[in-house]
Protein backbone atom coordinates (compact mmCIF):
# COMPACT_ATOMS: atom_id res chain seq x y z
CA UNK A 1 0.00 0.00 0.00
CA UNK A 2 1.39 3.38 -1.01
CA UNK A 3 0.40 6.41 1.06
CA UNK A 4 0.90 9.90 -0.34
CA UNK A 5 1.27 13.27 1.39
CA UNK A 6 -2.19 14.37 0.23
CA UNK A 7 -3.73 11.39 2.08
CA UNK A 8 -4.49 9.33 -1.02
CA UNK A 9 -3.42 5.69 -1.28
CA UNK A 10 -2.71 3.19 -4.05
CA UNK A 11 -2.01 -0.53 -4.25
CA UNK A 12 0.34 -1.69 -7.03
CA UNK A 13 2.44 -4.74 -7.91
CA UNK A 14 5.56 -2.74 -8.77
CA UNK A 15 7.06 0.44 -7.35
CA UNK A 16 9.87 2.14 -9.24
CA UNK A 17 11.79 4.48 -6.94
CA UNK A 18 13.75 6.79 -9.20
CA UNK A 19 14.22 9.45 -6.57
CA UNK A 20 18.00 9.60 -6.44
CA UNK A 21 20.81 8.93 -4.00
CA UNK A 22 18.82 10.08 -0.96
CA UNK A 23 15.89 7.87 -1.96
CA UNK A 24 12.91 8.12 0.36
CA UNK A 25 11.44 5.07 -1.42
CA UNK A 26 14.47 2.90 -0.62
CA UNK A 27 14.61 4.02 3.01
CA UNK A 28 10.88 3.52 3.55
CA UNK A 29 10.72 0.09 1.93
CA UNK A 30 13.87 -1.21 3.62
CA UNK A 31 12.80 0.20 7.00
CA UNK A 32 9.55 -1.75 6.77
CA UNK A 33 11.39 -4.92 5.70
CA UNK A 34 13.93 -4.45 8.52
CA UNK A 35 11.14 -4.07 11.07
CA UNK A 36 9.46 -7.23 9.79
CA UNK A 37 12.72 -9.24 9.91
CA UNK A 38 13.37 -8.00 13.45
CA UNK A 39 9.84 -8.96 14.49
CA UNK A 40 10.49 -12.47 13.15
CA UNK A 41 13.83 -12.65 15.06
CA UNK A 42 15.80 -12.81 11.79
CA UNK A 43 18.52 -10.52 13.10
CA UNK A 44 21.07 -11.26 10.36
CA UNK A 45 18.52 -10.33 7.68
CA UNK A 46 17.51 -7.22 9.63
CA UNK A 47 21.14 -6.06 9.86
CA UNK A 48 21.70 -6.64 6.14
CA UNK A 49 18.53 -4.72 5.24
CA UNK A 50 19.49 -1.87 7.57
CA UNK A 51 22.89 -1.63 5.85
CA UNK A 52 21.21 -1.45 2.43
CA UNK A 53 19.06 1.51 3.39
CA UNK A 54 21.97 3.94 3.04
CA UNK A 55 23.53 4.61 -0.36
CA UNK A 56 27.10 3.39 -0.92
CA UNK A 57 29.55 4.11 -3.68
CA UNK A 58 29.51 1.19 -6.11
CA UNK A 59 32.57 2.19 -8.11
CA UNK A 60 30.41 3.15 -11.10
CA UNK A 61 30.15 6.61 -12.63
CA UNK A 62 27.56 8.02 -14.97
CA UNK A 63 28.11 11.10 -17.07
CA UNK A 64 25.15 12.89 -18.50
CA UNK A 65 24.80 15.77 -20.89
CA UNK A 66 22.13 17.51 -22.90
CA UNK A 67 23.24 18.31 -26.42
CA UNK A 68 21.11 20.68 -28.46
CA UNK A 69 19.78 19.08 -31.65
CA UNK A 70 21.04 21.97 -33.77
CA UNK A 71 24.66 21.21 -32.87
CA UNK A 72 24.67 17.81 -34.61
CA UNK A 73 21.99 17.94 -37.30
CA UNK A 74 24.58 17.84 -40.09
CA UNK A 75 26.26 14.72 -38.63
CA UNK A 76 23.19 12.48 -38.85
CA UNK A 77 23.58 9.62 -41.38
CA UNK A 78 19.79 9.68 -41.90
CA UNK A 79 19.70 13.36 -42.68
CA UNK A 80 17.67 14.48 -39.65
Amino acid sequence: MLRFKDGSTARRDILLGADGIKSAVRKTMLHKATSWATFQHRNTDATELRNLSEARFSGMFCYRALIPTESHEDDSPLGY
